[in-house]
């Protein structure tokens, strides 16, 4: 999620913004945020748009009833995705093509890290050989397989790069991540 996203939910409910370190805000990644201030905003953005909260104030995943689950294919709400989905993602999910990275077999390509970097981050959706316009979502915004029928699905924005819905019953293996 991006500066932007975060510093709505902040002034929606009357947070204190996160520190920037001094290199920007705006689309750049939003950083010094715990992860219990990262399921807060998962909450918030699942009551903005109607859906049932994906977490408990214990930080459990609750289902579409409101019920404790270990199982992140009932969340219907936002949710953070999974160290399993994270790796998927990373990996290009079943649009790798069989590249090492997302997209390629060079990371320089496809990523920033702290050798190309310059010590600080970078707008979304830029890499160090493409500086704008690669789609903000792609870095782990979850689709679906053609013939699947997702609970709600509508031109997604970048802040639905945390998003994750799909039918009850596919495994990750079964999910196309937009990479």
């Amino acid at each position: 999620m991006t500066f932007d996203e975060y510093d709505a939910f902040c002034e929606a409910t009357g947070r204190s913004k996160p520190g920037d370190e001094g290199w920007g805000r705006g689309t750049r990644p939003v950083i010094n945020v715990s992860w219990n201030d990262a399921i807060d905003y998962c909450n918030w953005l699942s009551e903005k748009e109607n859906l049932p909260k994906a977490y408990d104030n214990d930080g459990n995943l609750l289902d579409k009833d409101g019920k404790v689950t270990p199982d992140p294919s009932k969340v219907v709400g936002y949710r953070l995705p999974t160290e399993a989905e994270w790796e998927y993602a990373a990996r290009g999910g079943n649009k790798s093509e069989g590249y090492k990275y997302s997209g390629s077999d060079n990371v320089d390509d496809v990523s920033w890290y702290w050798e190309n970097s310059e010590g600080h981050t970078h707008d979304v959706g830029t890499t160090p050989t493409r500086h704008k316009n690669v789609q903000p979502a792609e870095s782990i915004r979850h689709t679906h397989d053609v013939g699947t029928t997702p609970t709600r699905h509508k031109n997604v924005q970048p802040a639905e790069s945390i998003r994750h819905t799909h039918d009850v019953g596919t495994t990750p293996t079964q999910r196309a991540w937009n990479l």
